[in-house]
């Protein structure tokens, strides 16, 4: 909180945001643009001001696909999902059982697998 007889200011110096108490240090940003959006605090008290600035990196949204539908008449088959680049992708089991033999890799074998 801002001390007694001292006034403070979010403002948005570059990107996109929409700031809904300008006065609040804790005030809620929406609106954020994609990639860097600069906010500055101010705190004034008279004559004397002080300032910081926060840096908001707002990544892009990446689809997961995890691939075509498959029929299958064994116990094992390859996973064919996108690669989400600049992303992190994990394959996981749901529900049954199964081991892939690398779970980061969108193009990987997975083992073991519980019948329906």
């Amino acid at each position: 909180p801002v001390g007694s007889g001292m006034t403070g200011m979010w403002m948005l110096i570059s990107g996109n945001g929409t700031i809904a108490n300008p006065n609040d240090p804790g005030t809620l940003i929406t609106d954020l643009g994609r990639g860097e959006n600069l906010f500055h605090w101010i705190v004034t008290n008279g004559n004397c001001s002080a300032f910081d600035q926060v840096l908001i990196v707002n990544g892009d949204v990446v689809d997961a696909e995890a691939g075509r539908p498959q029929t299958l008449c064994g116990n094992f088959t390859t996973l064919e999902a996108n690669d989400p680049q600049g992303a992190i992708g994990q394959w996981s089991v749901i529900s049954g059982t199964a081991r892939f033999e690398n779970p980061s890799d969108p193009k990987t074998r997975v083992f073991d697998l519980s019948p329906d």
